[in-house]
């Protein structure tokens, strides 16, 4: 007979654990331990310079959770003089799912990304890549959506929502090294600053040619383009929304674009319907 606690996949990923079975004899070598760690992880989490974006809280609190549960167990049974046993399982050891935690190298630091992002997040992120695949369908260059890992400095691995690589050496079996001709940066509430801030910075210094900052709340796109080794914002483009619309004169709303040519191809026109289309 055993009394089963749940340990959730972010608690394996936070312990670098592949398994429930693992994280069970990690705890169990020295229950003294997981006490100290969960005494000074308490102390970690009223510290808001450790805790960098609201996934490291939701893992950090996870695991919080999981080592007070599995000392409260420890507690119960430490004077059970039956067969009664902890076992520590996990949802993948029954089901053919488990959560995928993705993580950035950003100048030496290393932050957790979100397995879940929005239903807006994604639908942009798809219809870009769809945009730039159809277009490259059977061209040297090759689109990559979100998911690649791009090395550019060695304090700095990124995640890109959207990538355009010509170089076909810079591709590699784990990712690409080197600088991609264009990049997209799909932005979220956590990730602005630095879409907008570093990452900006080291695609600059790395020599991406065309860089763009897709808004899916406003519905914006900003485009920088590499100038003299310099970012120099090209265009900014928005969808009016239709309650401005209606207060605009017809010059005025002929004068609303809403398409550019990206820099990098002579025939390459997108427009912002295509990259928001069946946002909610």
């Amino acid at each position: 007979m055993a009394r089963r606690i749940l340990c959730p996949s972010v608690v394996l990923h936070f312990c670098g654990c592949s398994s429930a079975a693992e994280i069970q004899s990690l705890c169990d070598v020295d229950i003294s331990v997981a006490k100290i760690r969960y005494a000074h992880l308490r102390e970690l989490r009223k510290n808001s310079d450790f805790l960098r974006s609201p996934y490291e809280r939701e893992v950090l609190n996870a695991f919080l959770k999981f080592i007070s549960d599995y000392l409260a167990q420890k507690n119960k049974l430490s004077g059970n003089t039956d067969s009664c046993k902890l076992e520590v399982y996990h949802m993948a050891d029954n089901l053919a799912h488990q959560e995928i935690w993705r993580d950035e190298l950003i100048n030496g630091k290393t932050f957790l990304m979100s397995p879940r992002p929005s239903v807006n997040h994604n639908i942009v992120a798809g219809n870009i890549y769809r945009i730039l695949g159809n277009y490259l369908d059977g061209k040297q260059c090759t689109p990559f959506g979100d998911g690649t890992d791009l090395y550019l400095t060695d304090k700095d691995r990124f995640i890109p929502d959207g990538m355009v690589v010509c170089d076909r050496n810079k591709i590699k079996p784990d990712g690409i090294y080197g600088a991609p001709d264009l990049v997209i940066e799909v932005l979220s509430p956590s990730t602005a600053k630095n879409d907008r801030g570093h990452k900006k910075n080291v695609y600059e210094q790395a020599g991406v040619n065309e860089y763009w900052i897709v808004n899916p709340a406003d519905k914006a796109v900003e485009i920088y383009l590499l100038d003299g080794g310099h970012y120099v914002l090209n265009d900014v483009l928005s969808l009016y929304p239709d309650f401005m619309l209606k207060n605009m004169t017809k010059e005025e709303c002929a004068a609303v674009v809403t398409k550019f040519k990206c820099s990098l191809f002579d025939d390459l026109v997108i427009s912002l319907e295509d990259i928001f289309k069946r946002t909610i």
